[in-house]
């Protein structure tokens, strides 16, 4: 089970402590042995796959909730903490974390390190910003054994060298996280998500476009389609009761005269399952591309220039 791209490690440890797991990374890297970091194992399909592979180094045991300040918006977690788990815990106080695999209601299967690790686009990146962002502070084990700390535990830190952002993203080829403090939001009280099928890209494109230069700031836009097809549109709205309706009336008021048609709109069950189908780009396109290869190319870029 903890096979990678035909390669099968000869070991596989679970530490449940952070110094055990720092000292087995440095035994390993004196045995000149390639070591594969893994939580649950659920993006081990993203990145380079490995030229060698002699041990997986398990942070399955590191799974504790450290520090959860409620009044703060933060909360320390061990890396090896599932996402389900910390759904749960962040609900309880009506709080959640804007990143993909992490939603209130249908989380991800994965941990916070491999959360931490790939640092994948997720769906609220338009307005919520990236992975790296909600990083304050990190902890992460060295190959030479050591534990290194990086900034701490409040939202105002001394700038100085962003130990953290540097991780972010390193898909575990610099170190291995061992715990991290992230910044947290209030789970907003109603949500919604339009949805209109434009004639082409183009239309969609000019669609987007209005939506986003217009009074109410979407939480996410996607495009699903194209290739001459149909261009579905989606536009997601978050916040209190009246912002959504609000948003939702002028919104579908611009669409409907733009592009001649009616939108739907989504709330309820059926908008917390689109959303949770849109944090996953395999599935959201096999929605729409039932009998088509899928390949997921990940693409940065200022909004102004997309």
């Amino acid at each position: 089970m903890h096979a990678l791209d035909g390669l099968t490690p000869r070991r596989v440890l679970a530490p449940d402590d952070r110094r055990q797991l720092a000292h087995e990374l440095s035994a390993a890297r004196v045995r000149g042995e390639a070591v594969l970091p893994r939580g649950l194992g659920t993006r081990r399909d993203m990145g380079a796959p490995p030229d060698a592979l002699d041990l997986v180094l398990l942070t399955t045991g590191l799974d504790r909730i450290v520090q959860h300040e409620p009044g703060d918006l933060t909360v320390t977690v061990e890396a090896g903490l599932p996402l389900t788990t910390l759904a749960e815990r962040l609900a309880q106080h009506g709080q959640w974390l804007p990143l993909r695999g992490a939603r209130p209601l249908r989380p991800g299967p994965g941990t916070v390190g491999g959360l931490l690790a790939a640092a994948p686009a997720g769906l609220h990146e338009l307005s919520r910003g990236r992975v790296r962002d909600r990083v304050l502070g990190s902890v992460v084990a060295l190959p030479d054994g050591s534990l290194a700390k990086g900034r701490g535990r409040v939202v105002k830190n001394v700038a100085g060298f962003d130990l953290p952002r540097l991780f972010t993203g390193s898909f575990g080829t610099l170190g291995v996280w061992v715990e991290v403090t992230l910044r947290l939001e209030p789970r907003p009280a109603g949500s919604a998500t339009l949805r209109i099928d434009c004639p082409d890209q183009d239309s969609a494109q000019q669609a987007e476009q209005q939506l986003r230069d217009g009074p109410d700031e979407p939480a996410f836009l996607v495009l699903r389609g194209g290739d001459g097809q149909p261009t579905e549109l989606l536009a997601g709205f978050d916040g209190n009761a009246a912002r959504v309706e609000g948003a939702l009336r002028r919104s579908r008021k611009a669409l409907a005269d733009l592009l001649g048609a009616e939108p739907t709109v989504l709330t309820g069950d059926g908008d917390e399952d689109l959303r949770a189908d849109l944090d996953d780009p395999p599935r959201s396109l096999a929605a729409v591309m039932p009998d088509a290869p899928v390949a997921v190319l990940e693409l940065g870029g200022l909004p102004t220039e997309l």
